[in-house]
């Protein structure tokens, strides 16, 4: 559980955290500063997570922009930390 908790501090509280506040720049609407920042949070995710298969490397993608995702909708690191292993569990269970 404890590298849940770095990887959300590091991609969740840091770089899209970061991210926004970088993004936010005059003439660039809300929704393309989120989108953005989310953006490239979800994709350092996947990159930082070597994938034996295509598959598996849109799994990371695809979990890195849901954590993303909660987020940026509850606003806490909680969420996407309590997510973590469920979207573990679901990678080791599916893609073996």
């Amino acid at each position: 559980m404890s590298i849940a908790v770095v990887e959300e501090l590091v991609f969740r509280g840091y770089v899209l955290t970061n991210a926004l506040e970088g993004l936010d720049l005059r003439g660039v609407s809300t929704t393309t500063t989120i989108v953005g920042a989310w953006s490239v949070s979800g994709l350092l995710f996947a990159f930082v997570h070597p994938a034996p298969t295509l598959v598996a490397g849109l799994h990371f993608l695809s979990s890195g922009l849901l954590l993303g995702l909660a987020y940026l909708v509850s606003g806490q690191l909680g969420l996407p930390i309590g997510s973590t292993p469920g979207s573990t569990s679901s990678l080791g269970t599916s893609f073996r």
